[in-house]
């Protein structure tokens, strides 16, 4: 019995699905052509039912799977990188001025009650709730967008990309 010959299985028939859904993305396929085909991907028997399925389509390139034994290292992306400066350049920085300037405006018209403390306190809820929301965006980016100082995937170390894609032509 040939490798053709085997059974497939559920993940087999999606994994053949979502090659020609993307065949489809690509305008490979028209409508009518990919849900026949995708129809009979999924009433697919064995790998020979799924291999003609994509005998007459490129193959699609690999793109690397994430280890599911070690998380993807966290990478931010260059426009996170400036919107936190500038959130600190510009909120942060103003509040801390005005800040002192308050301070000094108090201590300028003789102390007493410290009321520095309503502005300033007051804006500051303002400047920390901005500050979270800057600093608590995810900070995963796709690799091979963003910056090229990006750090590698983790993972397999010795360059071999597995083969995900079975079009036999």
């Amino acid at each position: 019995m040939s490798e053709d010959d085997l059974r497939v299985g559920d993940a087999e028939r999606d994994k053949t699905a979502s090659q020609l859904s993307e065949h489809f993305a690509a305008g490979r396929l028209d409508h009518d052509e990919f849900a026949e085909r995708s129809d009979r991907a999924l009433r697919a028997r064995t790998r020979r039912d799924l291999d003609v399925l994509l005998s007459d389509l490129p193959a699609l390139p690999i793109t690397p799977q994430p280890s599911s034994s070690a998380p993807a290292p966290a990478v931010v992306s260059p426009e996170q990188l400036s919107e936190r400066a500038e959130w600190r350049r510009s909120t942060l920085s103003t509040w801390a001025v005005f800040a002192v300037f308050f301070v000094v405006l108090w201590a300028a018209t003789g102390g007493g009650y410290f009321w520095p403390v309503f502005p300033i306190l007051g804006w500051g809820i303002g400047v920390a709730v901005s500050g979270i929301q800057a600093y608590s965006r995810p900070t995963d980016v796709p690799h091979g967008q963003g910056s090229n100082t990006m750090l590698p995937p983790a993972g397999n170390d010795s360059g071999e990309a597995s083969s995900g894609n079975r079009n036999h032509s």
